[in-house]
């Protein structure tokens, strides 16, 4: 599909726009009359977002407003109910939705939809916009989550393709189009005819619920980013589809038969939120199919979850306060793809609590997110060939148990192929993280941990890491060491280095590693230490290394990127490093913090 022959929206800078603008708009001398007036100018101005049509047809239609009161009016207009503003739809809306019909399939229509309910302006990250659109089914759910990820990110980079998104601060954040969501808002309220259906206030400031009247006819509702505390005991919502209430952190309770009158219900979003519990109406929502209760406060699931038969995506990470999952509560889910537990609840196999028997019984799960705190329950999760390779992301935290762990080759790991994240803290006695490869044949080395990107150590006192062998680590790409307070070498070579290395150890061990935080480390001395001496870590990769509290760590030599890298740290602990010479230190830019 070639998208920029068929939609692209090409958009004027700020200087020029403001200038068309101010021309349309019976001149300069009109808008800048008062500060106030020219705030509310600038902003329909940026409402635009540099497109032409929109920026002539608003400021003709501003063009006969004298007073401040008509152009405050104007800009909640725009940004709520463009069809209102004289020519808007003719000039405007119209054209484009003609062009959107023919561009834009279901899946794009989602996709845009959902980034439309974001706050404006927002760095909207991928893979939520992707959560929703698998929560409504319009990318092809969890059969193969790789697949369905890799498909929502072909319908996004489309869509930035003909300009309907912008590239956010990063790769993997987009930004929504000024003019395409007032044409999200204009198409879902059936082209201005019903105006109710389209309840969308995200970052507005609001204090209180707005129009909950209103909600008897809304099919999608955003609060989200506001300081709502209260919500209505028990709303009639007969259509509502979606509801996204999210990063209102003052909101602390969800009413007991807030969810009683909304049958149609799929996705519903309560993340970053301070709710405790779930009431138990949320059984009356047969449709659900995506619930968000992640970074809340959330001490308990209700048992009534167990009812929710269409759910498929079930995100509870970050929940550190949850210590009760009931036996049931989960095992009749049997619609779940996705079940993201990671830093949530740990005490899995617990009396009354529930257990990898249950997890086995999900026979369409595919996506496994998970926290566990004992040896047994790590052995566990690796001996189940089901749940092992839907494992995603896994958290070992509290294991007194665990003394020593082999990355990335060893028997727990062998059905652990889509493992992407592995953090292990506050596990008193682990002594020794191995880095060993298989040395056999180049097949099974990539049978170990393939997909591993991120290691994270925190809070591990007696911890060493020891690199063994000379084959690299070829997934690894991000590591983080956070207050392990007696580690005193990155990584310690524990054979010594051979004449042909020149005193560089493990010169291939990390080939893709591109970031590097080390954090709260008293005792740091090297990067590397063992290996015959003068011993160094080559980090070819490396694009950003991170260094706070490390106040023993005195040189970077060895770990020189094949391009600059950013060093993030302080000034003082700048000034005092030791270089082996100018081209050493070339090798790093250093941004203070």
């Amino acid at each position: 599909m070639d998208v920029r022959k068929k939609m692209r929206v090409e958009c004027l800078p700020w200087e020029s726009s403001w200038a068309l603008f101010q021309g349309k708009a019976a001149g300069a001398e009109l808008v800048g009359s008062s500060s106030e007036m020219q705030a509310y100018a600038e902003e329909l101005a940026k409402n635009c977002g540099g497109l032409p049509c929109a920026l002539v047809t608003v400021a003709r239609a501003m063009a006969s407003k004298r007073t401040v009161q008509e152009w405050k009016h104007a800009t909640m207009a725009v940004s709520r109910r463009p069809w209102e503003v004289a020519g808007m739809v003719d000039d405007v809306l119209s054209p484009l939705k003609s062009s959107y019909d023919r561009f834009c399939d279901d899946g794009l229509k989602t996709c845009l939809l959902y980034c439309a309910m974001f706050p404006p302006g927002f760095n909207i990250s991928k893979t939520w916009v992707i959560d929703y659109c698998i929560g409504e089914e319009a990318i092809d759910g969890f059969g193969n989550p790789e697949e369905a990820y890799n498909r929502g990110y072909s319908l996004l980079g489309n869509l930035e393709a003909a300009s309907l998104l912008e590239r956010g601060d990063d790769a993997d954040k987009i930004r929504v189009h000024p003019v395409v969501r007032l044409l999200i808002a204009w198409l879902v309220s059936a082209c201005g005819r019903e105006t109710s259906r389209w309840l969308v206030r995200p970052g507005a400031g609001l204090a209180e619920v707005p129009d909950v009247e209103g909600w008897r006819r809304a099919r999608r509702m955003s609060l989200m980013h506001n300081q709502i505390s209260l919500l209505p005991p028990a709303p009639s919502c007969p259509d509502l589809l979606t509801l996204l209430l999210c990063e209102n952190h003052r909101l602390s309770k969800v009413p007991d038969a807030f969810f009683q009158c909304m049958p149609r219900l799929r996705v519903l979003d309560l993340s970053n939120t301070a709710i405790e519990r779930l009431p138990v109406g949320i059984a009356a929502l047969p449709d659900l199919q995506h619930l968000d209760v992640s970074r809340t406060n959330l001490v308990a699931l209700p048992q009534e979850v167990g009812a929710l038969g269409e759910l498929r995506f079930l995100q509870l990470s970050w929940t550190p306060c949850l210590r009760a999952v009931p036996s049931g509560a989960i095992s009749s889910l049997l619609q779940l793809r996705a079940l993201h537990m990671y830093s949530s609840f740990a005490d899995w196999e617990a009396t009354g609590a529930a257990s990898f028997d249950e997890l086995e019984r999900l026979w369409q799960l595919r996506s496994l997110d998970l926290t566990l705190q004992t040896v047994e329950a790590l052995r566990r999760l690796a001996a189940s060939a089901q749940l092992g390779a839907s494992t995603r992301r896994l958290h070992l935290s509290r294991c007194q148990g665990l003394g020593g762990i082999r990355l990335p080759a060893g028997a727990l790991w062998a059905n652990m192929n889509a493992l992407q994240w592995l953090r292990i803290s506050s596990c008193a006695n682990l002594e020794d993280v191995t880095i060993s490869v298989d040395e056999g044949s180049s097949r099974r080395r990539r049978a170990s941990l393939p997909s591993l990107q991120e290691l994270v150590l925190h809070r591990l006192p007696k911890v060493k890491v020891v690199w063994r062998g000379d084959q690299p680590f070829l997934s690894l790409r991000r590591v983080y060491v956070w207050s392990c307070t007696g580690i005193e070498a990155l990584i310690v070579r524990d054979e010594p280095a051979a004449a042909s290395d020149d005193a560089t150890v493990a010169r291939g061990a990390f080939p893709n590693v591109t970031h590097v935080q080390l954090v709260n480390l008293p005792e740091l001395k090297s990067l590397v230490a063992g290996g015959g001496g003068g011993a160094s870590l080559a980090l070819p990769a490396l694009e950003v290394l991170e260094v706070r509290r490390c106040p023993k760590l005195g040189s970077l030599s060895g770990a020189r990127p094949k391009a600059a890298a950013v060093v993030r740290c302080v000034a003082e602990w700048w000034a005092g490093l030791d270089w082996a010479d100018d081209a050493a230190k070339a090798s790093f830019k250093p941004v203070f913090i």
